[in-house]
């Protein structure tokens, strides 16, 4: 089992992380809005339907950790 140290800083690391990606979703959302030839919008957008993907998986350890409920390990040892 995780010690709670661990766990914090695995959830700080997953916050950074998330945060990064969030920035990155950002900066080719912006550059989408610039011409471009029609390869490079569909390679884009590719890669921004990725990023939400990942950013996605992110998401549901940090909102049931805001709410105290349990994650990862907890969530297994708790079944």
């Amino acid at each position: 089992m995780m010690t709670a140290d661990a766990a914090q800083k695995l959830f700080t690391a997953s916050q950074v992380h998330l945060s990064v990606l969030e920035e990155f979703i950002g900066t080719v959302e912006a550059r989408l809005t610039a011409p471009m030839s029609a390869f490079a919008r569909e390679s884009l957008t590719e890669l921004l339907g990725s990023l939400r993907e990942q950013r996605a998986s992110y998401r549901l350890p940090v909102q049931l950790r805001a709410t105290g409920a349990p994650t990862g390990g907890e969530a297994l040892a708790a079944a």
